[in-house]
């Protein structure tokens, strides 16, 4: 899983972006997000948390997650965070944690993360300009 938050400035409209492959790197899922008028931190909260839980429902088991906030993997793994502002989504994180399966988070620099980006979405682009051109050839044939 990558996942990914972003605000425009700091606070600002903000929102979030992830994707989930398999053990391949065959893409399964992407999902994404706004939070509204919020920070950099809890858009990078939210991305983590809503991955999560699309990973619990299928029962997915053996997840490794990549994030450019190694703040937001701080906040999640070690620190007390009973005072924190977004303490119950991170205590909630935590909760998905602990459950029967295994989630391991990793800090990855952000231009890694842009460049896996970039790459899905060509792909994607090919995908669909193949789709469409497949499908005008058998309706016009």
């Amino acid at each position: 899983m990558n996942v990914d938050g972003s605000a425009l400035t700091n606070p600002s409209a903000a929102g979030f972006r992830g994707l989930i492959r398999d053990h391949n790197d065959k893409f399964i899922k992407g999902y994404y997000g706004g939070i509204g008028y919020s920070n950099i931190l809890h858009a990078k909260i939210m991305v983590l948390f809503h991955g999560i839980q699309l990973c619990w429902e299928p029962g997915f088991k053996d997840i490794i997650c990549y994030s450019n906030s190694l703040q937001t993997i701080c906040l999640v793994q070690t620190a007390s965070v009973r005072y924190h502002h977004y303490g119950n989504k991170i205590e909630i994180i935590r909760q998905f944690l602990a459950k029967d399966w295994t989630m391991q988070l990793y800090h990855i620099f952000e231009k890694v993360i842009w460049v896996q980006t970039f790459l899905l979405n060509l792909v994607l682009e090919l995908l669909v300009t193949w789709w469409f051109s497949t499908i005008l050839r058998l309706n016009f044939s």
